[in-house]
């Protein structure tokens, strides 16, 4: 199968690390069933890429000098945690905690750079970076939100069909 091939070619740019892991996961492939195999292979894959364009997506928001840029980067986290959630209940944990520290990273990386903002940080310096981290309580309550939707529909939908 081409994507076994590439992701063991890919095996060799790991840190060594992070080498068992990764073919712990690729003997984990072999269990799954041919019709599957792949699809299995890019979720993980996917929700990480899904994750980093989330991200991206809020950085980018943030940057605005809107008078609604802090209304509409809260809809992007809050609504992107959510989705996160809902997609892979397990690692709502992650998703919160990407999105809600992205900001405060995203800023840190500002005033440590001396880059200005298009907007007046509040409060400045370093404490505007710090306060920020406040955002990773919302979108952990969103990602687990997500989650919980999830399962209630699977389990919803399981007690239907019995």
């Amino acid at each position: 199968m081409r994507l076994i091939r590439l992701l063991r070619l890919a095996v060799r740019l790991l840190p060594a690390h992070r080498v068992d892991r990764a073919f712990a996961l690729l003997a984990e492939a072999s269990a799954v069933p041919a019709q599957a195999r792949s699809r299995w292979l890019l979720s993980g894959f996917l929700y990480l890429v899904g994750v980093a364009a989330t991200v991206g997506v809020l950085v980018w928001v943030d940057w605005s000098s809107s008078d609604i840029a802090n209304q509409a980067s809260m809809l992007v986290l809050l609504l992107g945690s959510s989705v996160l959630g809902f997609s892979a209940p397990r690692w709502a944990w992650l998703a919160g905690a990407a999105l809600g520290g992205c900001l405060a990273l995203a800023h840190a990386l500002y005033v440590a750079a001396a880059i200005r903002l298009p907007y007046e940080m509040s409060p400045s310096g370093w404490a505007g970076p710090a306060t920020l981290l406040v955002l990773v309580v919302p979108a952990i309550v969103a990602a687990y939100a997500g989650a919980g939707t999830a399962v209630w529909l699977r389990r919803s939908h399981a007690s239907i069909t019995e």
